[in-house]
């Protein structure tokens, strides 16, 4: 596809879902500026396109869309409004009522949540003051609420 500046939607954005908290700690407003800015363009780039057509490639659903979509629902975790991308916000509800996409939803669900309960139960309170960027000088938490789920 040549909707892109470099013919691809996403090439440079894709680490705009893993980068900003980072470069936002770290207080790189320029990674953080670049990364988001990068994110925005092709949401609007993905917006425009399905504003003419269903899919992102072609007349059908095809592994374009199978592969843009769990990206796309990072639009709302790197801060945009949502009613701004309306046009995609529609693709993504026609994604998701699909009976394979919600049943491996449902699947990543259950084994996310399996992986959370047993890394919690290990984790000491050194990992999950770092999991939550608890500074040393901060009072103690009580992580035992963590544990037993």
């Amino acid at each position: 596809m040549a909707d892109g500046p470099d013919g691809q939607y996403g090439s440079d954005a894709g680490p705009g879902q893993s980068f900003p908290p980072v470069t936002r700690r770290q207080g790189d407003a320029y990674a953080t500026s670049r990364y988001l800015t990068a994110s925005e363009k092709i949401y609007r780039l993905l917006d425009n396109r399905f504003r003419e057509r269903e899919w992102i490639a072609g007349g059908a659903y095809s592994i374009a869309d199978m592969a843009t979509y769990p990206w796309s629902m990072y639009l709302e975790k790197h801060g945009f409004d949502p009613k701004a991308f309306p046009a995609l916000l529609s693709w993504r509800e026609r994604i998701a009522a699909r009976a394979a996409v919600a049943t491996a939803q449902a699947g990543w669900a259950e084994a996310f949540a399996r992986q959370t309960r047993a890394s919690a139960k290990i984790a000491t309170d050194a990992d999950f003051d770092r999991f939550f960027g608890r500074a040393e000088n901060a009072p103690s938490a009580d992580y035992s609420n963590l544990r037993h789920r």
